[in-house]
């Protein structure tokens, strides 16, 4: 069959992921596939090579010899190539230890899964894709100063290793300028090692960037953005904070994701907020799972907010507690909104509110969530008239306001039409009309 395909593909290159474990393969077939594909690699524009095992004597020495002849050939032809090797840690080592230096001449794209990149440059190489790699930041550096016209540039670690004492020790030169990298994705690293890499490289486009983090109590109060991304901070206009994830955005230019790993979430608000400073130019702020344990370092990240025209706000929970404070918790925002106006969030033209842990029988019968929800339900529904009406007379009213279909708000709309142009209820998802059904013609 394939030398009927091969006869009939005229000059057209070929595709071919290799991956000798499935059924379909016969063991004792393998090395005379894996001696042709090494032989025809002129031929060859793309290829996915698959290897498998738990030690070494699970393979011949075809398959050394395969991956041999990927890594060096000479072949103008072979564009993208892509390398598993799913074994045990012991196998993983003796076969990286047989892999030479990359020399394919054209190679655009390379891809490799649980085996390394040392000594990888090359002038062609436009993305490469590393997952499951024992690395640290030095080999990230090394893969990206040795490989300049990098488009792409992922790097997953499974395992991280500490630095070099002798890149802690080395001097710090001026930054690589990485003129031609779009999208950079790695991690995880600690702090330090984010820091020394961002030291040494100066990403002038980065429109894409996803960075994870791993911090523990000791780090995530010193933690700071590297000026390299500060750079794109100070200008982002757009600011999402949900889980550990921080995304910084500039539409049409870039878009940014720091998340952050700690122990305990309220930890990773506390390393997100001390962040949040580099942001000077936000109009648009998400606080899409709002812990009201870091209400008062909340209050005081917006006091700083100076351009922002819309606000965002959902969840109210108490990860601290384990409880859900419900629409109690925004209350600091409101009081913050008139008491402290004109001063606090001068621009903001639209508040959003929504409180994702109560439920559509509020209103209708008592709530979990509170001891007294007469008192409370009194108390938020004064807190909101009292902001709406204070900004109102200082010609900086709200404009629009969105409310999540389950608050005390929302079952007055009227009230507040007297201070906002605009007041938008989501419908509750429960009670939406399913599509009908669409029936099969007979």
């Amino acid at each position: 069959m394939v030398d009927s395909h091969l006869s009939r593909r005229k000059s057209a290159l070929l595709h071919i992921s290799w991956n000798p474990s499935h059924s379909y393969f016969k063991p004792r077939t393998a090395p005379a596939w894996e001696n042709w594909i090494g032989e025809n690699l002129s031929i060859i524009e793309e290829l996915h090579l698959g290897i498998f095992g738990e030690e070494p004597s699970d393979h011949n020495q075809s398959s050394t010899n395969l991956l041999a002849a990927c890594l060096t050939s000479p072949s103008q032809s072979l564009k993208c190539l892509g390398i598993k090797i799913s074994s045990t840690d012991l196998f993983r080592k003796t076969l990286s230890g047989h892999l030479p230096t990359l020399l394919t001449p054209n190679l655009v794209r390379l891809e490799l899964s649980d085996c390394g990149c040392a000594n990888l440059s090359l002038a062609s190489l436009q993305s490469v894709d590393v997952v499951g790699s024992s690395a640290s930041a030095d080999e990230i550096f090394d893969l990206l100063s040795g490989n300049q016209a990098l488009r792409s540039c992922i790097f997953h670690i499974r395992h991280l290793k500490d630095l070099p004492d002798s890149s802690l020790t080395d001097p710090q030169s001026s930054p690589l300028p990485l003129v031609h990298l779009r999208h950079l994705d790695i991690g995880p690293l600690p702090p330090d090692q984010l820091t020394w890499l961002f030291q040494r490289i100066k990403p002038e486009a980065v429109s894409s960037c996803s960075i994870l983090l791993k911090m523990d109590i000791r780090t995530q109060s010193e933690f700071t953005l590297p000026p390299a991304l500060h750079y794109y901070a100070t200008r982002a206009t757009i600011l999402k904070v949900k889980d550990g994830d921080l995304t910084y955005s500039l539409p049409d230019q870039f878009e940014h994701l720091i998340s952050i790993r700690t122990f305990h979430s309220t930890d990773s608000g506390v390393a997100q907020l001390n962040l949040f400073p580099s942001f000077t130019s936000l109009t648009h702020l998400y606080i899409e799972q709002y812990d009201q344990a870091l209400g008062s370092r909340w209050l005081a990240a917006l006091r700083s907010c100076n351009h922002l025209e819309f606000l965002h706000i959902e969840g109210g929970i108490d990860f601290a507690g384990g409880l859900g404070g419900g629409q109690i918790s925004f209350i600091p925002f409101l009081r913050a909104l008139s008491e402290e106006a004109p001063s606090f969030c001068p621009k903001l033209l639209t508040l959003s509110l929504c409180d994702s842990h109560r439920r559509s029988w509020i209103g209708r019968q008592t709530s979990p969530w509170d001891k007294d929800d007469t008192n409370d339900k009194r108390m938020a529904i004064e807190r909101m008239e009292m902001m709406l009406k204070v900004r109102a007379g200082l010609g900086i009213g709200i404009q629009k306001l969105i409310l999540s279909f389950n608050t005390w708000w929302s079952e007055d709309v009227a009230k507040w039409e007297a201070y906002v142009s605009v007041v938008e209820v989501e419908a509750d998802p429960a009670e939406e009309p399913e599509a009908p059904e669409e029936l099969e013609d007979c």
